[in-house]
């Protein structure tokens, strides 16, 4: 396993790292923006809340690389109680295109559950990878 030279850690488990950090930012980041001024089918407090536990998620996949599994974990949860959500919502005839989760873009079922199965992908990947991190030193 060679090391890649940032943050100490395998190169595939630091891109997959990084790109899910990147989805998770722009994810709660585009709600916290547009949430305030968004007329949505979900309490704006709500969609504030979600906005900011994909924004931490995001942080901690960047400042904790060690702690990848636990915070995969987490993401995988939140994806698919979110996609359950949303097909649950929509099953009761509930519009879910304006539910905030995009910010000011309208969505779809199949959008949400695109997104929300994506990350659920992309997080059990990185949590069941058996290659193990290496620090700087080489040192496992």
């Amino acid at each position: 396993m060679a090391d890649n030279g940032v943050g100490g850690g395998v190169a595939g488990h630091s891109f997959g790292r990084w790109c899910l950090a990147v989805c998770l930012l722009f994810l709660g980041g585009s709600k916290l923006v547009v949430a305030p001024q968004s007329v949505s089918v979900l309490p704006s407090w709500l969609v504030v809340a979600f906005a900011v536990v994909e924004l931490a998620l995001g942080m901690l996949l960047i400042l904790m690389p060690r702690h990848r599994r636990g915070i995969c974990f987490a993401v995988l949860l939140i994806s698919i109680g979110t996609a359950g959500g949303a097909a649950s919502i929509s099953l009761l005839g509930y519009d879910i295109t304006g539910c905030g989760c995009f910010g000011a873009w309208r969505a779809t079922l199949s959008q949400h559950l695109v997104v929300s199965f994506g990350l659920s992908l992309l997080s059990s990947g990185l949590l069941f990878s058996r290659e193990r991190m290496v620090s700087p030193s080489g040192a496992v």
